[in-house]
């Protein structure tokens, strides 16, 4: 059974919740934050094999399973639907 393929969007909390999937086994193969420092401590502790960006748009075509949608929550609507 192959492992499931997420991607994170938003590394603040988002890697909370990652690491919560990672433990169940899912990989985290993306990353999307708007925040250079956040996203550069994020990318450290995820490693090499994870595709970093800061544009959802980039983010959202990479190929996953499924996204944490982890950002500010008055702002979750309009990437969601996206």
């Amino acid at each position: 059974m192959s492992k499931i393929r997420i991607g994170v969007f938003g590394a603040g909390r988002g890697m909370d919740i990652a690491r919560n999937f990672m433990l169940l086994g899912c990989d985290i193969v993306a990353l999307c934050d708007f925040h250079t420092e956040r996203r550069e401590a994020a990318a450290k502790q995820l490693g090499d094999t994870v595709a970093v960006y800061d544009n959802f748009d980039e983010f959202i075509e990479h190929k996953m399973d499924a996204v944490i949608v982890a950002n500010y929550f008055h702002e979750h609507a309009p990437f969601a639907i996206r």
